[in-house]
C-alpha cells in the first residue's frame, strides 16, 4: 500500500500505512485514513505529553473559550459529521445526529458550569497546634490519558 505521512506536533511524518474504510452498506470506499505503527503512536504520545505541559498551564476561563470555538465548529459542521458517522457506521442518520448534538450539550454544560473546587483553598488546621502554620489545597492536572470507548452497534 502507499506510505502516507501523519501530521504530529506540527510535523509531516512518515512511516503510516495508507488503508481505506468500507462502507457497511455497500462496500465501497467511505474515506481513506493513516494506520500509524508503534514508532508514530510513541511520538504522539510524546506530542501530547508536551503539549499538556503549556496546556495545564492556560486558565479555565481560556480553556473554556476553547471549548465554545470547538462546539461551534461541531455544530456550523453537524451535517457533514453526521454523514460521515452515518457512512462510517451503517448508523440512522437520525441517531448520528443525536451523538452530535448531545456533544454539544455536554461542552456547554462544561463551558456553563463554574469551578470553584480547581481555585486554590485554604485548609483548616488544628491552630491550637500549628500556630504560625497555612495550609492549601490546590488541584492541577497531572497527565495525558486516552479513553477508547468500546461500542456496538447492531
Amino acid at each position: 500500500m502507499e506510505q502516507q505521512k501523519v501530521l504530529i506536533s506540527g510535523r509531516w511524518l512518515s512511516g503510516a500505512v495508507f488503508l481505506q474504510k468500507k462502507s457497511p452498506f455497500d462496500n465501497q470506499t467511505v474515506y481513506e485514513f493513516i494506520e500509524a505503527g508503534v514508532d508514530l503512536v510513541d511520538s504522539a504520545v510524546i506530542s501530547a505529553k508536551t503539549a499538556f505541559q503549556e496546556w495545564k498551564s492556560v486558565s479555565i476561563a481560556n480553556r473554556k473559550s476553547i471549548l465554545q470555538n470547538f462546539a461551534g465548529i461541531l455544530d456550523a459542521k453537524k451535517e457533514e459529521i453526521v454523514e460521515s458517522i452515518h457512512l462510517d457506521m451503517g448508523k440512522p442518520k437520525i441517531e448520528a445526529e443525536v451523538e452530535v448534538i448531545e456533544i454539544i450539550d455536554i461542552i456547554s454544560f462544561y463551558v456553563s458550569s463554574e469551578y470553584p473546587e480547581l481555585e486554590r483553598q485554604k485548609v483548616e488546621i488544628n491552630t491550637d497546634v500549628w500556630v504560625y502554620k497555612k495550609a492549601f489545597q490546590c488541584r492541577v492536572p497531572i497527565d495525558v490519558y486516552a479513553f477508547i470507548k468500546p461500542w456496538r452497534h447492531c
